[in-house]
């Protein structure tokens, strides 16, 4: 495949924003933790860290995975309309979601409205992404990856301004999430008018057609979310607020390597699909593992280095002492290099359209964190939620790699 300076221009622009973004989301979470910890104390640590990992939990939901298939979507099968008006649906199922979750850790309380509106700040990111879809799929990621990058970075300092100035977690909470959404449309719709037409029209058999292709890959991400978030809701039942606050600064260098990989390799969406197309199985497992290689050269030089100095760091960022928890702080590192090599391999099978077999590997491996994630938390206390993490990202990766080869034929 062919591509002229300017297009070249224009993947390069793409990259650096969507790999810049997602280097600010990934931090994000590191940052606004630390200076919780820094101003507060261990508990208000805790219930931030849960209201992170819900958010993540149901951002799946409320993005549906429609955008890997809207992405690869090259013949046109469905209009921007069907993908926007579907979004807006999956969305509001993810503010319901949601709630329900608040509602059932918390009860009714001033906890509870916090945990709503700090996970609800994932609903900006499920919402942007179908206009950033759209512009990767028309040749422009730079202009939806240089919004996003900008929207994360109002969200982030809005959140440590207030916070830092008021100490008080709903205060906070209630004001970047009003400045969040407010940026989400003043920086994606305009940008987005410029290139493709925004109208809403709502078609429900393309809609219900849209869900029908796109369910197995969404019931994917969510387990994978699940399989990410497992320990972090077995901490929270089997110990206390305080020691998910730990294992939240524990696992964070591994979220940040989880997250700079799915957004470094998203751009690879339509060059996997294109090399599908005109190279065949050949040219597309050669990518496939470059990604796989890729995310090793990667993670291992990060757990190497994380092992000498990762705690001293984490305790002096976050003014909490972690000397007792080398073991399981390598543990998550490992981990989290497994799930980037997860995320180059679900790739490849969403490119291959096997979504059966991604979906198989992710309720196996989804129930197996079921079966063992609060047996082994508490067994082990916090190494035992890094063990069970690294279980199931383990047995996940076996499963994807597996059906990849076995759909060669296919």
């Amino acid at each position: 495949m062919q591509v002229n300076k300017e297009e070249r221009s224009l993947i390069l622009s793409g990259f650096f924003w969507n790999t810049l973004g997602s280097i600010i989301n990934a931090l994000q979470g590191v940052l606004l933790l630390a200076i919780i910890t820094r101003l507060s104390n261990a508990y208000v640590g805790g219930l931030f860290s849960l209201a992170y990992a819900i958010g993540q939990q149901y951002r799946p939901l409320g993005a549906f995975e429609t955008r890997v298939f809207q992405v690869t979507d090259t013949k046109g099968q469905f209009s921007f309309q069907t993908y926007h008006s579907a979004r807006l649906i999956t969305c509001l199922a993810m503010v319901v979601a949601i709630l329900i979750q608040c509602v059932g850790s918390s009860g009714l309380s001033g906890d509870t409205l916090a945990l709503f509106l700090i996970a609800g700040l994932r609903l900006a990111d499920a919402y942007e992404d179908v206009y950033q879809g759209q512009l990767q799929r028309l040749g422009r990621l730079d202009l939806g990856a240089r919004s996003y990058c900008i929207r994360v970075c109002i969200t982030t300092v809005v959140f440590c301004v207030v916070f830092a100035g008021t100490g008080n977690l709903l205060l906070t909470a209630i004001v970047t999430s009003a400045i969040t959404f407010v940026s989400v449309l003043l920086l994606n719709i305009p940008i987005s008018k410029s290139v493709f037409n925004v109208e809403l029209r709502f078609s429900k058999q393309q809609i219900l057609k849209l869900f029908s292709i796109c369910f197995p890959l969404f019931i994917s991400a969510f387990l994978s979310s699940y399989l990410a978030n497992a320990s972090k809701f077995a901490v929270e039942r089997a110990l206390s607020m305080e020691a998910l606050t730990i294992y939240s600064i524990l696992v964070m260098p591994s979220m940040v390597i989880n997250l700079i990989g799915g957004f470094v390799f998203q751009p690879m969406l339509s060059t996997l699909a294109d090399t599908f197309a005109e190279q065949g199985w050949n040219g597309f497992i050669s990518l496939i593992k470059k990604g796989v290689v890729g995310s090793a050269l990667v993670s291992v030089p990060i757990v190497i280095v994380a092992g000498f100095i990762g705690l001293p760091i984490l305790s002096a960022i976050y003014l909490v002492d972690l000397s007792p928890y080398l073991d399981s702080l390598i543990v998550l590192l490992i981990a989290g290099a497994f799930n980037v090599v997860c995320t180059v391999l679900y790739y490849g099978l969403v490119t291959m359209r096997c979504q059966r077999a991604i979906l198989i590997s992710y309720v196996a491996a989804g129930l197996l964190a079921l079966l063992v994630s609060v047996p082994i938390v508490s067994a082990l206390g916090v190494l035992g939620a890094g063990m069970s993490y690294l279980l199931t990202m383990a047995f996940l990766c076996l499963l994807l790699c597996y059906s990849l080869f076995s759909n060669k034929s296919n």
